[in-house]
């Protein structure tokens, strides 16, 4: 199983021509650039330079913690759902 961060770059390459005719990128060589950068991030999820240019923090640059983030939220969402949340 390939890593999320290589998986999003993947679907990122894949629909590249989509998003920059629905003017959501320049064009295609800035989706492969932004596609480009999440892999680097995949590689090195501590680069605050990387974090930088893609917006992101530590909890979506490295895996367990993205992992962990993501199980918060959906224990918070079963909480929400009985009730028992704040």
């Amino acid at each position: 199983m390939r890593p999320a961060l290589e998986e999003l770059a993947i679907a990122l390459r894949s629909q590249a021509a989509d998003l920059a005719e629905a003017d959501l990128a320049a064009d295609r060589d800035d989706v492969r650039s932004r596609a480009a950068e999440i892999e680097a991030l995949h590689r090195d999820p501590t680069s605050p330079a990387l974090c930088c240019r893609l917006g992101v923090d530590g909890e979506f640059a490295d895996q367990d913690r993205r992992r962990r983030e993501i199980a918060n939220f959906l224990e918070s969402l079963g909480e929400l759902r009985t009730g028992s949340g704040a």
